[in-house]
């Protein structure tokens, strides 16, 4: 469809560095009008290369692609006019938006430094179809000052509470032309004294997590308010209590800030760290809660998984079978460092930070579900340093774990005959800038940003993408240039379908034309009868003069 003149800006554009992998998102398509479409996007980084995909609603694969020019590729919102000629008439359109970045050989930081008293949680809506696409939100746990957000800055903020960005990293104002939201919860100061005569702090708001349907939660450790809240993703400020029950706060030789039922039963504590998995009926909480807040302790800790589904919020007693009794009571020791996150299969992995670990105090455990549905330990490291947290990208490819100070490793996971084997991809080293890793998560095309309490900052660092084939075998990884594909949203009153209308627009369906000749040019302009193995740019001439330029892959 693009004309075959911006063809040549292909061999230009693979000198263009990307600022991060590229995605785009905000897609809107507007009616057929004089035979043309006008599609809206964004771009959260400078692409190499982008084509617009186009899919028959009741067909199946692709039909055509659009070529975008170097113009439509910068940072930001773009609008195209693009002909439909070459779509078949009378037929409803879906369509999508493949976006190329520039290769990197090993990971880079990226973009700015965000700085924070206490970051400790990341959380990313990474579901093409919601609304907030490509959201960033962060916690702030203990800031310097009620109304700090950031140290360097100390702008308005709400102090304790969440932050959020757009995709491009651009810091999101609330309607009160401030920072930060935190549902009107006043944080209160937890004593030390309560349980060992030290001094008072506030720890507010731990880990915030995004449900694949779009459900923001946010776990605390301030044992004066509630151990979890369903934040509102339209409005940042509602924060719901999730977690219910009666509360002991004082019991003489172990004080204890868990929830509990009317009968006495174990509902909840409070959240050390947690993460969801699923959507709709079938989502599910896994909850590592703590009962004595960020005290440094062992045996103050019980881990469940609640099968929340489409609750609004819980207050029935943890059941017997759903409690994950490894990563209860034995490991943890410090409330303030430590993660867990679900894999691909539903499984959990854990870990904490230990300069030395030891098998009292260990550094990395992945646990899953034997035969008779009771959870058990099939990978464990006691001897490696953990300087923070460890997440998967979105299609489980990539696992990172912090590694020693300033150090974060990306690894494949393969499944061996015991449990779960881990495969050395690339490693980061942010030393200077980053000692540790309180949290770590990706977006949609890969990016992966992390935050550290130590230092105060919260970045982004972009990764090598790498091919990983599915059938079993022990995958390669390859560096390449990274390409995402955005869908247009699907469902509901966002459905961005459109109709070729009938040939009274000067609209020529494809079976229409005659095709005359077949070319593929690689990325180096070089031309063949037959495709190249990778990116190919196929130039299809037909007998009435007319062409179409598409991007494939082979």
């Amino acid at each position: 469809m693009r004309k075959l003149l911006l063809f040549v800006g292909f061999g230009l554009m693979t000198l263009m560095a990307s600022a991060q992998n590229p995605f785009a998102y905000g897609l809107k398509a507007s009616a057929v009008n004089d035979g043309s479409v006008t599609f809206t996007y964004s771009l959260n980084a400078p692409a190499q290369s982008a084509v617009i995909n186009f899919m028959p609603l009741a067909g199946d694969g692709l039909t055509d692609t659009y070529v975008l020019g170097a113009e439509d590729l910068t940072a930001g919102e773009h609008q195209v006019v693009v002909p439909v000629e070459g779509l078949t008439t009378n037929v409803e359109y879906t369509w999508s938006m493949t976006v190329t970045g520039a290769a990197i050989e090993a990971p880079v930081k990226v973009g700015p430094t965000e700085t924070f008293w206490s970051p400790y949680g990341i959380a990313i809506d990474k579901n093409p179809q919601s609304e907030y696409f490509g959201r960033i939100l962060v916690t702030e746990c203990q800031p310097t000052l009620p109304n700090s957000y950031w140290t360097s800055a100390q702008q308005q903020g709400v102090g304790p509470g969440i932050y959020a960005y757009d995709p491009q990293f651009n810091r999101i104002e609330s309607s009160e032309g401030k920072y930060g939201w935190n549902g009107g919860v006043s944080f209160q100061n937890y004593s030390y004294a309560d349980v060992t005569g030290g001094t008072s702090t506030t720890f507010g708001p731990k880990k915030v997590r995004i449900s694949d349907d779009g459900r923001i939660f946010v776990g605390t450790l301030d044992v004066k308010n509630a151990p979890m809240y369903e934040v509102n993703p339209d409005n940042l400020n509602e924060w719901t209590p999730f977690f219910q029950g009666l509360q002991s706060k004082t019991e003489a030789e172990t004080p204890s800030w868990n929830f509990f039922t009317e009968d006495g039963d174990f509902v909840a504590g409070f959240s050390a760290a947690f993460d969801v998995c699923g959507e709709g009926e079938d989502l599910r909480m896994v909850n590592l809660s703590c009962s004595r807040g960020q005290v440094f302790t062992y045996g103050a800790y019980q881990t469940y998984e609640y099968p929340i589904g489409t609750a609004t919020s819980w207050n029935q007693a943890a059941a017997m079978e759903d409690e994950v009794v490894p990563l209860g009571f034995q490991w943890t020791i410090s409330s303030q460092t430590v993660n867990v996150a679900y894999d691909q299969d539903g499984n959990i992995w854990w870990c904490q930070y230990r300069g030395t670990p030891s098998e009292a105090q260990p550094s990395i455990k992945h646990v899953s579900k034997n035969e008779d549905g009771e959870w058990e330990v099939d990978y464990s490291d006691a001897v490696n340093m953990v300087r923070g947290g460890c997440a998967y990208d979105k299609d489980f490819n990539v696992l990172a774990i912090a590694s020693s100070t300033s150090h974060l490793k990306f690894y494949q996971v393969n499944k061996g005959a015991a449990g779960p084997e881990l495969e050395l991809l690339c490693e980061y080293n942010g030393s200077g800038l980053i000692n540790g890793f309180n949290d770590i998560c990706f977006d949609y095309a890969g990016n992966c940003y992390v935050c550290d309490n130590s230092k105060e900052v919260f970045i982004q660092i972009q990764l090598p993408t790498y091919d990983f084939n599915t059938n079993g075998a022990k995958a390669v990884p390859a560096i390449k240039a990274p390409e995402t594909t955005t869908p247009a949203p699907s469902e509901g009153d966002n459905a961005q379908t459109f109709i070729v209308p009938g040939t009274s627009t000067g609209v020529v369906g494809v079976n229409a034309k005659t095709i005359s000749s077949v070319k593929y040019y690689n990325l180096n302009g070089v031309e063949s009868d037959k495709p190249f193995d990778g990116i190919n740019v196929v130039v299809t001439n037909y007998t009435d003069g007319s062409k179409s330029v598409a991007k494939v892959r082979k």
